[in-house]
């Protein structure tokens, strides 16, 4: 079955973000360029890598034992990204069930 494509729900998004926001064992990092993010953990312009190394170097602060992140397999360049940062491939399978 083909992945449907569905209209962001920003109160649904909001509701997600504020959960994260008050859960100390979440992270969020982003990077802001005359008040607009222009990055995230998936960024790009080397925005990116920047985030990656602060993510490692907190992950290390609480002795997190490893990274892993989950991305489409159609998603090639966010492989490479990974990768060229040292990241390995490890076989993952995840399922999901889309309700909309």
């Amino acid at each position: 079955m083909a992945e449907k494509e569905k209209p962001t729900d920003l109160a649904v998004m909001q509701r997600s973000f504020e959960w994260i926001d008050g859960n100390e064992d979440y992270i969020v990092l982003g990077a802001k360029d005359d008040g607009k993010l222009v990055g995230s953990l998936m960024g790009n312009r080397g925005i990116g890598r920047q985030l990656m190394t602060e993510i490692e170097r907190i992950d290390r602060e609480r002795n997190c034992s490893y990274i892993m992140f989950v991305s489409s397999a159609k998603r090639k360049e966010a492989y490479r990204f990974y990768e060229a940062l040292g990241y390995g491939r490890d076989e993952v399978k995840g399922i999901k069930k889309y309700l909309f």
